[in-house]
């Protein structure tokens, strides 16, 4: 299970081979390439890719996704979406969506609103389109090589959640969760999946906990998968690579890069992630933190094998909460009561208030 969730509930194309043998450490500049291209690439050698969208409300990196789902190659080559942005509770509903069957947007949206996430990241008009995204790919497909998209969240019910000792029992398996299911409905049948998470579950190792990853805290998602035998392709996203190669800043948003023997791949991971607390893990809720002399270094090779430039922060934007949402009172009070039972910041709240016009 992902540290982070621990704590916080505590408080190729253009000539690159994805399968390059580069040596770790390398020195020769990082190369931007085509995103769709380059994925479908590491298809050839890995059963399991992931991409960065696991928060919907980055609306480029969205769009991106959408973009390669509906390239005519990824459903020659990829079995099944597993995504972060959706409760397993209703996996038979939206199976039923995915195909095609007379089931309304409007009745799977409880999919993604009752997910473990009770924040508004989910909220916003990017997270219906990928599954209508879907479903409209599917529509053109034959029955055997239609997708299939499976829910990856916990399937928590939100009325049985009183406190936040009821919550955290679900947060703390926002890694194992998926990890099972991608061993049980993916790899179990010999499929190939794309998940779709974000930053912190695809970490090879995990940073908060020293890179230590001894404790069933600390693991994530590509943790668990790799533990059992199988590589998984990573990806992250980031916004500006220029700090460790200069012409960075010029390159395309939305471009991929593989990092291994690159100058970006020997950069030290941290100045990437930028926590500035590490811990051991001492017990079930027993966190000590670590001098920072104390703290061990890896490089961003280590941890991922490509990254997502996004863009500089001026290029991007982000969706708000679905107009559809705001104009009904019901859900204005059900996402301000979870952000409340659970205790998010208030500043979680003031943003609901804010996008929606409540006073």
């Amino acid at each position: 299970m992902r540290f982070a969730c621990i704590l916080a509930s505590l408080c190729v194309a253009a000539g690159l081979s994805i399968r390059s043998q580069a040596p770790a450490g390398g020195t020769r500049p990082a190369i931007p390439v085509e995103v769709i291209p380059a994925i479908l690439e590491a298809f050839r050698t890995h059963r399991i890719v992931s991409y960065p969208g696991g928060h919907t409300d980055g609306n480029e990196g969205q769009a991106q996704l959408r973009a390669l789902i509906r390239d005519p190659r990824f459903a020659s080559t990829v079995n099944d979406i597993v995504v972060e942005f959706g409760s397993s509770r209703y996996q038979d509903l939206m199976d039923r969506y995915i195909r095609g069957e007379d089931v309304s947007e409007p009745a799977v949206r409880v999919a993604w609103l009752n997910a473990v996430q009770a924040g508004t990241a989910l909220d916003n008009a990017n997270t219906a389109a990928f599954f209508r995204n879907v479903r409209e790919v599917n529509a053109t497909l034959p029955t055997e090589r239609k997708l299939r998209v499976l829910l990856g969240d916990p399937p928590m019910d939100w009325d049985n959640i009183r406190t936040k000792a009821d919550y955290r029992k679900w947060v703390i398996q926002r890694d194992s969760y998926p990890a099972h299911l991608v061993q049980r409905e993916v790899l179990a049948h010999n499929r190939r999946a794309l998940i779709v998470w974000a930053n912190g579950h695809l970490m090879r190792q995990e940073i908060r906990t020293n890179y230590d990853m001894s404790t069933w805290q600390a693991q994530t998602i590509v943790s668990l998968l790799e533990a059992g035998g199988t590589p998984v392709f990573t990806v992250r996203s980031d916004g500006d690579l220029s700090k460790w190669q200069a012409d960075a800043a010029s390159w395309k948003p939305m471009s991929l890069t593989i990092v291994r023997g690159t100058t970006v791949g020997a950069a030290d991971f941290n100045e990437f992630d930028g926590v500035t607390e590490r811990y051991r893990v001492r017990g079930e809720e027993d966190f000590v933190p670590l001098p920072r002399d104390q703290w061990v270094t890896r490089r961003v090779e280590d941890i991922v094998d490509a990254i997502l430039y996004v863009g500089p922060e001026r290029t991007r934007t982000t969706a708000p909460i679905a107009p559809d949402l705001c104009a009904d009172p019901a859900y204005i009070k059900m996402r301000l009561d979870r952000i409340a039972r659970i205790g998010l910041p208030q500043a979680e709240a003031d943003r609901v208030k804010r996008l929606c016009n409540v006073k």
